[in-house]
């Protein structure tokens, strides 16, 4: 498990940094894609088939009254829960992903990990001035101590202190501008 926790908190984040920075993870979607294809490789690299990653498997956390937990990104030894983790991609879409639905997710995963006895994480992305941003990992930290030995670890990747991180706003700005009027053109064409 110390393996994993190494991977997951230090490699993986340096990682995740250098593909916001190539424009190769806008959305969620591409940010889980990115992940699960990190995992698997180092699963492959260290030859080691018991370990599985699965991407946003379902399960039911309580059948009576059919609520379920959907983490993001599960990793299962021998068929057996191992680690969860949930994700956030905000940066340059705090609009459309509101922070409080950020700490709503620190605390589905303190449930989760509680529920199961495992390790959990949160993986935060944002574009954040420094201020803000160390107000937030306060409030996540807040959140994630009442789940005592349970707590989610934390992971807060803010783009906006990375190298040349105003340029690469611009550059996502006109991305974004561009996949919209793709979008736009193929609904007209349907």
């Amino acid at each position: 498990m110390q393996d994993w926790q190494n991977l997951i908190e230090n490699d993986m984040k340096l990682k995740l940094i250098d593909e916001f920075q190539k424009l190769q993870i806008i959305v969620e979607a591409d940010l889980q894609s990115s992940i699960c294809m990190f995992l698997r490789e180092f699963i492959v690299r260290h030859n080691n088939p018991r370990w599985r990653v699965f991407n946003q498997m379902f399960q039911i956390s309580d059948a009576g009254n059919n609520t379920s937990i959907h983490p993001d990104i599960l990793l299962t030894q021998q068929g057996k829960r191992k680690i969860a983790i949930e994700l956030k991609q905000a940066a340059a879409r705090h609009e459309r992903v509101p922070f409080s639905s950020v700490i709503a997710d620190v605390e589905k995963m303190g449930n989760y990990g509680k529920k199961y006895d495992m390790k959990t994480y949160v993986i935060y992305t944002c574009y954040q001035p420094s201020h803000i941003f160390e107000q937030q990992q306060n409030e996540l930290r807040e959140k994630a101590e009442i789940f005592g030995k349970h707590q989610p670890e934390l992971i807060c990747v803010n783009v906006y202190g990375s190298p040349q991180h105003s340029e690469w706003y611009t550059q996502l700005r006109r991305h974004m501008e561009l996949w919209t009027e793709l979008y736009k053109e193929g609904e007209n064409n349907v």
